[in-house]
């Protein structure tokens, strides 16, 4: 027992802190070394007298062992990494702790079952109950803890006992937080009963809290005042109870909305001392939790009228702004948008505080953020959604000035999003214009919104629907408020060229004028750019053939403005003497147009260039009137003062009109025209487009004139021209086809000798023109033609030529053939037996027909040996001959009648020798076949032998068809002509 009263000395000492320092360590461990040995001390007397005083004395120091070991083994287990602990469990920390709650357990459960009248139970069974709860096992203390805490009361006789109060105190509380609530209320009520208790405000306010889960809130609202009024009382300035107001306050907001009496809660609040309007607010936050927009309304009504009453204006705005979030809860648009507008009135009027202005402006920005998001989500076909996102923006602009430029801004942004550029672009102007009268203020935040703001503009105009008259104007507005802010920036430049563009296609030139100046002002260095800008203007005058203005532009010009070169000006000089020539090319009295053309020449003032032009246009004028000599006087004196530089200018002119002279047959003056254009355009080849053409011209005029030395000479020229190689052999091509045509063999013999080695094409066209001729010579039976022919398919210069094979072998089979053919011609046989037929002598006649079949097989045995040649013409010629000879024998043979006088034997000798004439008839028939085979395959056909070898129509035509193909030269096309044509289209279309 002095043990014990010991221990209780220390006990506040001990639990004084949970995290010990070493002195109080030494303590516990002093503590803990008594204890254990008042445990020895008791273990020794209940062994000798096993009384329940001992062992309830040895429970109670276990339990204090218990604490200190318990507290201990915390402290290590807080301390121990989680790794450890993961590895060793919770259990292997509480050991020794966990063991003595077994031993405390078992000491009581001991006492209460062997001495169940042993005076001091309920304080084991109080005990064994804490013991529980010490320990801390869920199960165990929802199973034990009330029925050790009921047994105690149980044993606990007078009414006034000090444990009476704690047993019931436990067991209310036990039940409270187990959720228990009819249960905890039944001891509650009985703890109540006790007056004499400073804890009774605890106690009704954890009743109260138990009839408001039983869903009795009127009544736990009663418990709750009660519970604030009791912990409000003072005696002798001293509280009679525990307070619990805060707690009270705390939870009456609740109470008020559950009891629903909101009213008579906001009458309660606002008379407190100390009254800020929070707990009125959580009653509204309460009702709105619970979904309750009536009564959430009518708090912030009542509470509304309170600050009016307190004349709090500040007070009143707090209340509103927050009916702005009951309103966007409960999606009451209409009741939100009229508190908005409200508000947004009173404060144009008085501004609110700046600490309430900057929180209705987060509210306004946060509501159209979320109907941003809806319009998003809907894909923008909502237009009232959009209508009332505008307005909301035109709040934020009035309550929020410094930024409006911004929300004007978004405002067209949101336009933008439903693709109603129209619309949107005049809410960009206003934030621009907001910008423009605010340059200096936040300039960093201002240029990137201005940025924005611009390139959104831009991508408006382009795809706006407006007509062309607004489209104009605002894009015009546009640019002038960009160069307002950016005189000289990022796209300034290309802003004022485009500003500049829009004011010339409306013909605006007072605009255009003003532009180019602001321009060149801030922008001296991009003279190029600008010097195209007047340009425009100046092509615009002349386009007007306004002479003044132009007059105007020069003389500006001339002073020096824009830095022009004098090639401009000149340039410009040329333009107007343009407009007085097309004045005169649109008269329409033909001898006051020459006469203004004829004035123009003469006068030395206008630039060469534009005398030129009025030559040439007198030219043009002569030869509609068909008088080629007096066109070719103008368009030689227009040639001689063209400046070589500008020459290519004319060229589809002059072919154009060296083409009109060949249709009117005056090839002199053509061929001289083009000769005297040829020699100075080539003078600058590399601007001589259509050199290949006038060359063309030259040799085709001159050689139709006869000229073909002027030709010959261009040849040398070409290559000073630089003239294509192809175009020169196509000219040499015509002319030698010219002096075919036209049996011109001497000067064909001339082209050969001087360009025969000219080119291999070249050679394969003299080589081949040579063949046709030959064969043209033999079809018509042209002794000229072919000994011409021949005479050149003999020589050495054409034997020289590196032909193909084909050609080659042409060449040859020619040369053998009219050799073969003369051969044959030289010896021709005449079958005839006219003077055996009178007087009729057998042995005369034998020796006849012996000597014309000698005759008849060496012709065939010659004519033989050159068919193994196998060149076509010479077999089908060889056989040809041979059918022929068979053929005149056979004839020969029939018509001979000789006089006989036995009949007999005569008609026996005719008979024999009529079986002869058919026996060389079919030999002749043989050779025509085989002719005809040659002819269908090689394609050859021989006018003058044709019918009488081949007998069929069909098969000549077939021939006739085909030999032009093979044997005759091509007629060429003649180059100059067509591309004259095409050069006289270029010309018309220019």
């Amino acid at each position: 027992m002095k043990i014990f009263i010991y221990f209780l000395i220390f006990q506040s000492l001990i639990y004084s802190t949970d995290s010990l320092g070493n002195s109080e360590r030494n303590k516990q461990k002093n503590i803990i070394k008594l204890l254990n040995v008042e445990k020895k001390i008791l273990t020794k007397k209940y062994k000798r007298n096993p009384i329940p005083k001992w062992r309830w004395h040895l429970m109670k120091i276990q339990m204090e062992r218990y604490k200190i070991i318990h507290q201990k083994e915390n402290e290590k287990f807080v301390k121990t990494p989680t790794s450890l602990r993961h590895k060793k469990g919770k259990g292997w920390f509480f050991k020794k702790s966990k063991a003595l709650y077994k031993d405390i357990k078992f000491l009581g459960a001991g006492i209460v079952k062997r001495w169940p009248r042993f005076k001091e139970n309920d304080h084991v069974y109080y005990s064994l109950s804490m013991n529980e709860i010490n320990h801390n096992n869920p199960q165990t203390i929802k199973r034990d803890v009330p029925r050790f805490l009921k047994m105690a009361l149980k044993y606990t006789h007078p009414k006034n006992h000090p444990l009476r109060k704690a047993i019931l105190t436990g067991l209310a509380e036990h039940y409270y937080n187990h959720k228990k609530y009819d249960k905890a209320i039944f001891y509650y009520k009985r703890l109540l009963k006790k007056k004499n208790n400073k804890w009774i405000t605890k106690h009704l306010f954890n009743l109260s809290w138990s009839y408001m889960e039983l869903n009795k809130p009127q009544k736990a609202l009663g418990i709750l005042e009660r519970t604030w009024r009791l912990s409000k009382k003072r005696k002798k300035g001293k509280p009679v109870f525990i307070d619990y107001s805060k707690q009270a306050m705390e939870s009456l907001p609740l109470f008020f909305v559950r009891a629903k009496k909101v009213k008579r809660g906001v009458r309660f609040f606002s008379k407190q001392k100390n009254y800020s309007g929070d707990h009125i607010m959580k009653m509204a936050k309460y009702a709105r939790e619970r979904g309750e927009f009536a009564t959430t309304m009518t708090i912030y009504n009542s509470a509304l009228e309170e600050e009016k009453g307190r004349k709090n204006r500040k007070g009143m705005i707090g209340i509103i702004l927050t009916k702005l979030d009951i309103f966007d809860e409960f999606k009451r648009k209409k009741r939100y948008f009229n508190t908005t507008q409200h508000l947004v009135n009173d404060h144009l009027k008085k501004p609110i505080p700046e600490d309430l202005r900057l929180e209705f402006l987060e509210k306004t920005q946060r509501y159209i953020a979320k109907m941003q998001k809806l319009s998003k989500k809907l894909k923008f076909k909502n237009k009232r959604l959009t209508k009332d996102i505008l307005v909301y923006f035109d709040f934020l602009k009035k309550i929020d000035k410094k930024n409006s430029g911004e929300y004007a801004f978004y405002q067209g942004e949101t336009l933008f999003a439903i693709e109603d550029y129209d619309r949107a672009i005049p809410y960009y102007f206003e934030g621009i214009n907001f910008y423009r009268k605010n340059q200096k203020d936040n300039k960093k935040k201002n240029k990137e919104t201005v940025q924005k703001i611009f390139d959104s503009i831009f991508l408006s105009l382009g795809k706006s629907n407006l007509n062309k008259k607004t489209l104009f104007k605002r894009r015009t507005k546009a640019y002038h408020y960009y160069l307002a802010i950016y005189p000289v920036g990022k796209l300034s430049s290309n802003i004022y060229q485009r500003l500049f563009n829009s004011y010339f296609q409306k013909k605006k030139l007072k605009q255009c004028r003003k532009t180019l100046a602001r321009y060149h002002k801030n922008y001296p260095k991009e003279i190029q750019k600008q010097q195209f800008m007047l340009a425009k203007l100046f092509d615009y005058a002349a386009h007007k053939k306004d002479v003044n203005k132009m007059l105007f532009w020069i003389k500006k010009m001339e002073s020096g403005y824009l830095s022009f070169n004098h090639t401009y000006v000149k340039k410009a000089h040329k333009s107007i003497s343009d407009i007085i020539l097309e004045k005169a090319f649109n008269e329409k009295d033909l001898a006051k147009s020459t006469e203004l053309y004829e004035s123009t020449y003469k006068n030395t003032n206008f630039t060469p260039l534009v005398r030129a032009k009025a030559a040439y246009f007198l030219g043009k004028i002569s030869i509609s009137s068909l008088k080629t000599k007096e066109s070719t006087k103008w368009l030689h004196r227009s040639l001689k003062i063209i400046p070589t530089s500008q020459i290519d200018n004319f060229e589809n002119d002059y072919l154009n009109n060296i083409q009109e002279m060949v249709n009117l047959q005056d090839f002199s003056n053509s061929w001289k025209l083009a000769d005297s254009f040829f020699k100075k355009a080539c003078k600058n080849k590399n601007k001589f487009h259509l050199k290949n053409d006038f060359f063309n011209a030259i040799v085709l005029y001159s050689t139709v004139d006869g000229k073909d030395n002027v030709a010959l000479k261009n040849f040398k020229k070409a290559k000073e021209c630089s003239i294509r190689k192809g175009t020169q052999l196509a000219n040499l091509k015509y002319m030698t086809q010219f002096y075919f045509t036209h049996n011109e063999y001497d000067k064909l013999d001339h082209l050969l000798s001087v360009y025969g080695r000219y080119d291999n094409k070249l050679h394969h066209f003299f080589a081949k023109s040579f063949v046709g001729l030959y064969w043209d010579g033999i079809s018509q039976g042209s002794t000229k033609k072919t000994k011409y022919a021949l005479k050149h398919l003999n020589s050495n210069l054409l034997s020289s030529f590196s032909l193909n094979n084909s050609l080659t072998k042409e060449i040859r089979a020619i040369i053998s053939f009219s050799k073969f053919k003369k051969e044959l011609e030289q010896e021709s046989i005449t079958f005839s037996f006219h003077n055996l037929e009178k007087k009729f002598n057998e042995d005369n006649f034998n020796k006849a027909l012996e000597d014309n079949l000698i005759k008849l097989e060496e012709l065939t045995s010659k004519i033989t040996g050159h068919i193994k040649t196998g060149y076509p013409q010479i077999v089908a010629y060889g056989h040809y001959t041979l059918f022929k000879n068979y053929k005149a024998f056979s004839k020969a043979i029939q018509n001979f009648d000789p006089q006989m006088d036995d009949e007999n034997y005569k008609k026996s000798f005719l008979q024999s020798m009529s079986n002869l004439s058919d026996n060389f008839l079919k030999q002749s028939e043989e050779q025509r076949k085989i002719g005809v085979s040659v002819f269908r395959g090689r394609g050859i056909f021989f006018p003058k032998a044709s019918k009488m070898i081949l007998k069929d129509d069909h098969i000549i035509n077939k021939i006739a068809y085909r030999y032009p193909s093979s044997l005759y030269p091509m007629t060429l096309d003649i180059p100059s002509f067509s591309r004259a044509h095409k050069a006289k289209k270029r010309g018309s279309k220019k």
